[in-house]
């Protein structure tokens, strides 16, 4: 993870050639489906649309590898966030705690910050 928190810079590059790929993909996809399916498909031969077939099939087993990676990046972020939001949680359940048990000598020591004592420890 990057500094604030986010994606460091190499699973950003990472993740936008993802996208770009998955992009790419998509287009060649559509382009395929359409020549299975437009006006010029009623001219081609059993092979060519065979052929077609089987690349779109390819194309489509890329694209869902692509997408699989995309959610798998994501859930590794996500897993990484709430570990460290779980650790921030931690140590703050456990100052609350041991605040809520020391309450009479904070309030103790406060009162006596405030009486002309050493006023660090508020």
């Amino acid at each position: 993870m990057g500094p604030g928190g986010g994606p460091s810079p190499e699973v950003r590059e990472h993740l936008r050639a993802l996208e770009e790929k998955q992009g790419s993909l998509e287009g060649r996809v559509r382009e395929l489906a359409e020549q299975l399916r437009g006006p010029q498909a009623e001219k081609m031969s059993a092979d060519e649309k065979t052929r077609l077939r089987e690349e779109l099939g390819k194309v489509l087993n890329g694209q869902f590898d692509v997408r699989t990676e995309l959610r798998k990046t994501e859930l590794d972020r996500i897993t990484h966030d709430l570990t460290r939001l779980r650790e921030v949680f931690d140590r703050m359940q456990k100052d609350f705690e041991t605040r809520q048990h020391e309450r009479a000598t904070i309030v103790e020591r406060r009162m006596n910050q405030l009486l002309g004592g050493d006023a660090t420890d508020w």
